[in-house]
Order: structure tokens, then sequence, then C-alpha cells
């Protein structure tokens, strides 16, 4: 009874132990989970995953923890945990995916136990970035080597602000002791070059300078060597210029790409920026210029130029001048920009399939519907002529029917590269011959086709069925398109190498602004008006063509007709 009860009491303080640690981990503001040596998530702290990465906790419990990471870091990542060693900690980053399908970027920190369990915890780069951040700028505060840390340009600039405020107070107490006790503050600091050149400074600034300027050429005096190392790997190209214009100190990256976009005199001044002389911009008023160049010689490259006034005296102005190489930003803009506007195209291809195919659907399927209601109503009561009208409806409908999934089927062929080229021989004037009457009975009689051939050879090798789609669909639009009848010619011109293949019609023709766009999907001339057509025919029959290694062109005057020419070599 007693070791019941011994019993009992440790499995609650393990129980309430759990509970504890359960209750400390949901604590902690970063994500962690435990995933199981099969890789499926087995517990994590499911508020901050939610807030961070969107996923409830029922979402990802029991599921592979490489089901939400970024393809292109499943095999660093399945290799990171391959490799782990028990109680070895191992860093790493990967992209995970957000329940909105995006991505953030994730800092895990990971170690296998005895049971081979992996525990890790992440956070967000991000988030970790601006901690940084934030602890930089506190080291800096601290007045250490901090020159060796800079990375962005505009981290100097508050740099060297901050430094001359610093400096600028350091001389605020120097001269106020001074001026209370000077000789007494000389003669026990007699060697100290600091006081007598700040002594000496202060009878420059009653002659000749500013009070300002003498902060600044004293920080600039100060700091010259300094200035050198920080800007030596500095991935922007920096430059100082005096009041002339005169490069007083640059980095080697400042001097490479200068030389892309600036003219340079023998005095090492720059007199021209970008075609635009320098002195212009520097009078111009303005206390920070920029500008977004690019060079003659090398068109792919983009610069953008910021020019600061850092000194603002009469005569004795500074300039400070970055150069930016945001080649890869506006190549990643025009890449944006392309994809946006492909989408666009898209989106305005997906509604002309919708329209097409609903409305080019629907009309032959009607047909077949009142066709045959009309014989299931009127069975036995209609007479043997008004059927067979009825059941030839229906045929036509039905033909129609699956020549438009025909052509959708070849589309697809088409843009996946599945048409394939049999070539076999063929006598073109037997085979066009046999085509238009085969098109004569059933497009009937509304229509003359007139077929006419100048041919001096007696085969062709060619594709068959690629040139029954090239000829069919071209004098079926010839009809088409010839609403009020007529006549359409289609005329054959072959020797030893190739044939020529004509089509003119005396139809509606084809509008200027619409030619341009006439070989695409889906698309059809803005005089159409009410004339069915799904805009396919002319892409497939100019995939065909192509496949042939031939040619396809055509001349139209609207109101006055269309001629489309075919050139396939043998």
């Amino acid at each position: 009874m007693n070791n019941s009860k011994s019993l009992h009491v440790k499995e609650t303080g393990i129980n309430q132990e759990g509970k504890l640690l359960q209750q400390f981990l949901q604590l902690i503001p970063d994500l962690w989970c435990v995933v199981t040596k099969d890789g499926c998530y087995q517990q994590l702290n499911g508020y901050c995953w939610k807030t961070l990465l969107g996923w409830d906790e029922s979402e990802l419990i029991a599921k592979p923890m490489l089901a939400f990471v970024h393809t292109e870091d499943i095999e660093v990542t399945s290799k990171a945990l391959s490799e782990l060693k028990k109680n070895q900690i191992v860093e790493i980053n990967l992209r995970h995916q957000h329940s909105d399908g995006s991505y953030r970027w994730i800092s895990w920190r990971i170690n296998k136990n005895a049971d081979e369990l992996i525990c890790g915890i992440g956070k967000e780069i991000i988030l970790n970035k601006l901690q940084d951040e934030l602890e930089y700028q506190s080291y800096l505060d601290s007045d250490k080597s901090t020159y060796q840390l800079i990375d962005s340009v505009s981290q100097k600039v508050e740099l060297i602000k901050k430094k001359l405020q610093q400096t600028q107070q350091k001389i605020d107490s120097i001269k106020s002791e001074y001026k209370q006790n000077s000789n007494t503050v000389i003669n026990q600091n007699s060697n100290s070059s600091y006081i007598v050149d700040f002594y000496e400074l202060e009878k420059q600034i009653q002659d000749t300078h500013s009070y300002e300027k003498l902060l600044q050429s004293l920080f600039i005096a100060q700091e010259e060597n300094n200035l050198d190392k920080i800007i030596a790997n500095v991935p922007q190209g920096i430059l100082l210029l005096d009041s002339e214009c005169k490069i007083i100190l640059a980095n080697q990256n400042g001097r490479d790409n200068l030389k892309l976009i600036a003219e340079i005199d023998s005095n090492n001044i720059v007199t021209r920026l970008g075609g635009e002389a320098i002195e212009k911009l520097v009078n111009s008023g303005e206390e920070k210029i920029i500008r977004k160049l690019i060079p003659h010689d090398f068109p792919e490259q983009t610069f953008e130029v910021v020019i600061q006034l850092l000194i603002p005296e009469l005569n004795q102005n500074q300039w400070l001048v970055t150069i930016h190489n945001i080649s890869s930003f506006v190549q990643n803009e025009l890449e944006v920009h392309k994809a946006l506007q492909k989408e666009k195209e898209l989106n305005i291809l997906k509604s002309s399939v919708v329209n097409t195919v609903s409305h080019e659907y629907r009309t032959p399927l009607t047909n077949i519907l009142l066709g045959v209601q009309l014989l299931k109503k009127y069975h036995g009561k209609l007479d043997s002529e008004r059927q067979m009208r009825c059941f030839e409806h229906i045929e036509q409908s039905t033909k129609h029917l699956v020549q438009l999934v025909d052509n959708m089927l070849l589309i697809n062929q088409a843009e996946s590269d599945k048409f394939e080229l049999q070539r076999t021989s063929l006598n073109l004037v037997l085979f066009t011959e046999q085509l238009v009457e085969d098109l004569k009975l059933i497009r009937g009689s509304y229509h003359t086709i007139k077929f006419s051939y100048k041919c001096s050879c007696n085969e062709a090798y060619l594709d068959s069925t690629l040139l029954q789609q090239i000829l069919s669909n071209l004098l079926c639009n010839a009809m088409k398109y010839s609403p009020d009848g007529g006549e359409i010619n289609l005329d054959l011109l072959c020797d030893n190498n190739a044939a020529l293949f004509k089509v003119k019609d005396q139809g509606i023709g084809i509008p200027e602004q619409d030619r341009q766009k006439l070989f695409e999907s889906f698309q059809r001339g803005s005089n159409a008006g009410k004339i069915r057509g799904s805009g396919l025919g002319l892409v497939i029959v100019k995939r065909c063509v192509e496949l042939h290694g031939g040619e396809i062109w055509f001349d139209s005057v609207v109101g006055n007709g269309t001629t489309f020419y075919v050139k396939l070599p043998f």
C-alpha cells in the first residue's frame, strides 16, 4: 500500500513537472519543436507557430517537417538532419512555408537526444537582424573600434555625425576649463599637444574660420586615417570632393565606377557626371542630389549616384559622392515587370479561353439538344424528309463539336512540342483536289472553290495530316469570313524544291491593328462580329508550317478580302 502511494506521488510529481515544462516552453517567444526520427513534428508551441507562420498546431503535428520547407532548402536540411550527432548543436537557415503560401527565413538551432528526437529553436532572420542592429548601435555608443563593423553608407554618415557631436562636447569641456584657468591648464599639461593645438585653433577661429568649421576640420584631422580604412572595403563607391570638385578622398570602387560615368581632368577634378557639368550640379542649391546613370559603353550597367553636401561654407564646400551599382535591382525590377505582364497576358488568355469555349461549345450542343428534343417530341409524326433534316443537323453540329475538341487537342500538342512530322510521298495535285471536293460536300454550294495548279514535280515529301490541317483551316476561314459567299481561289505552284499554296477570298479582310497577333491563340479580327470562330485555326496552321520548315504570310485589304501564302520545302 505504501509502495502504491509512493508510486502515485512520483507519477504526480512527474506530471506536474511535465506541465510546468510545457507551460515554460509556451512562454518562449521563439519557435520550438520536437521532431521524431521519422522527420515528423511531435510537439511545438502552437501560439508562436500560428503568430509567425500562420499554422495551427493541429495542421503540423505528425506532418513531415520537410513538407513545409522550401524545395531549394530540402536537400541542405535533410543532409543536416541526417548528419546530426547526439548532443551536437547545429545552426541552419532555411525557408519555412507560411500558411498563405509565402516563405519566411528561419534560423534554427537543433540537437539530437539519446532517444533520436530532434529538438529545435528557431528565430525569424529578419528579427535577428533587427536585434543585431540594435546591439550594433549600442556597441557604437560605447566608443569602441566600430569602423570595422560598418557595412552600409547610411550607418557611416550617422557614425560621423555622432563622432562629430562627441568631439564637439569634448572641445566644449576643454574650452570651458581653459577659459576658467587657462594658465594653470597649459602649465600642468605642457606636454599635451591636444591642449596646445586647441589653443592655436581657438586663435584661428577668431581670425578666419567659424566654430563649426573648426570642429569638422578637427574631426577630419583626427579620423583621416580611419576613414581610409573604413571606405576601403565598402562595396559602394565613395568619394570626397572639395569646393573645386577635386577628389581628395576615394576608395577603389569609387575610382573604378567613376571612370564609367564621369570625366576627370589631369588635376584630378571631376568635370562632368553622366553628361552633366558637375559645376552645374553642385551649384544647383540642393544639399542632396540623386542621379540614375547608365554608362554609354556598358548599357547593361546602372548606377545611382548620390551627391551630398557635407560642409556648407562659401568656397569651402565639401561633397560626399556615393555610387551604388543598382544593375541587379534594375534587372530584378525588369523581370518582375515582365512577370506581371506575362501574368496579365495569361489572365486575358484565360478569359478568352473561357469565353470562346463557352460560346463555341454551347452552340453545337444546343443544336444537338434541340434536334433530339424535336425527334423525341414528334416521334412518329414527322415525315422521313423532316426526320432526315434533323439527323443531318445533329450530325453537322456533332462534327463541328468534334472539330473544336480536335483543335484544342492540337493546340495542346503544339504548345507541348508533341507534334511529330512524318513525311510521306504525296501527289500534291490529287491530294489537293480530293481535299477541295470533300470541303464542297461539307460546306455546300454557297461558296465556290476554284483550284488551279502549275507543277513540275510528280511527288512531294510532306506530312499529309499536317498538310490537310493547313489547307482545310485556310479554306474554311476563307469561306467563314466571306459571309456574302463568292469565289475562293486555291492556287498551287511547285518545283523540285518547294510548294507554294495561295488561298484568296473576297471577304471582310483583316484590320491593320489585328495583324500582329493574328497567329496567337484565341485572337480574331476585331471586325469578325457575330461570325463564329475559336481563334485557333491560324495557330494550328502556323505550327504545322513551322514543323515543315516553311513560311506563312498574308496580304489583306479590309472589305476586299485576304490572301494567305504558304511555302513548304520538300
